[in-house]
């Protein structure tokens, strides 16, 4: 999991903030907050704040690392 987050970093990072928090630890209120059903987690903000995707789990990571591959 931990190589796909970070290869769309490196991808796309210098157009999307990336915040990495445990759901177990620090981020446990966040992820509560925002009702994620399962780890991982992933929520997609715009620059206005309004949420314009969620997903969850392996594939749903792989889902959205499609959304802003370039390649």
């Amino acid at each position: 999991m931990r190589p796909i987050v970070d290869g769309l970093e490196v991808e796309v990072g210098d157009q999307i903030a990336f915040i990495d928090v445990n759901a177990e630890q620090e981020g446990k209120r966040a992820f509560e907050q925002l009702a994620l059903p399962g780890h991982p987690g992933f929520v997609i903000f715009s620059s206005d704040h309004d949420e314009i995707y969620r997903t969850f789990g392996v594939f749903g990571m792989i889902a959205c690392a499609t959304l802003f591959s370039h390649g």
